[in-house]
């Protein structure tokens, strides 16, 4: 009897087996396409960075250039009236390229102290296409110069008309451009390479 029992347990022990490894087959034969074929790309690059930038903008609002130029726009406008070449907070004198490479330091932003060197580091921009904090560079007070004598930011490019901050023989002013006498001494516009995206660098991020 004990003999006969035994091999009625082993005999449901190899059938609980075969059923067993017959259902791990039928299973993996299910997933196999799932794993053979790949995953469709759900989201275009242009999506991905619309999303990031939402993210951004909900959670981590600095990180935006705009938010950013705007805070430097506001630094200078503090200064508004102030007389040409006057001393900032830290004593150094306020002539254009001073006065517009303070403006971003405070952002965390370093510009080189003349604009004949901001206007080699700049990207070069088409003056139909400056933007909020983008530089305007012009010849010094002879419209014949060669060379870059003078330097503003751009504030406002509402209905495509421009209008620049700077620190000039005025004192610091907010000037239209064009103007006949700024007209003359244009040379080009160029934006700083941390501001060439949509999002700020870093430096200026933690600088704060």
């Amino acid at each position: 009897m004990q003999i006969k029992r035994f091999f009625h347990y082993r005999s449901v022990l190899v059938r609980c087996r075969i059923s067993f490894l017959t259902l791990l087959f039928l299973f993996a034969s299910y997933l196999a396409p799932v794993f053979a074929e790949p995953a469709p790309n759900s989201l275009e690059k242009d999506d991905l960075d619309m999303l990031i930038e939402s993210l951004i903008r909900t959670h981590h609002p600095l990180l935006l250039k705009e938010n950013l130029v705007d805070r430097v726009i506001e630094n200078g406008k503090q200064y508004l009236g102030r007389p040409y070449r006057f001393r900032n907070p830290k004593g150094d004198i306020m002539d254009c390229s001073g006065f517009v490479g303070y403006i971003y330091s405070l952002e965390g932003i370093k510009l080189p102290r003349t604009s004949r060197q901001m206007s080699s580091m700049v990207t070069r921009v088409p003056i139909t296409e400056v933007q909020k904090g983008d530089l305007l560079f012009f010849t010094g007070t002879s419209a014949k110069s060669k060379t870059v004598g003078h330097v503003s930011m751009v504030i406002d490019t509402t209905d495509g008309k421009i209008r620049m901050i700077h620190s000039s023989s005025r004192g610091v002013v907010i000037d239209d451009y064009p103007t006949q006498y700024y007209g003359r001494r244009f040379m080009h516009a160029g934006r700083i390479p941390e501001l060439e995206s949509s999002f700020a660098s870093s430096a200026a991020i933690y600088s704060n």
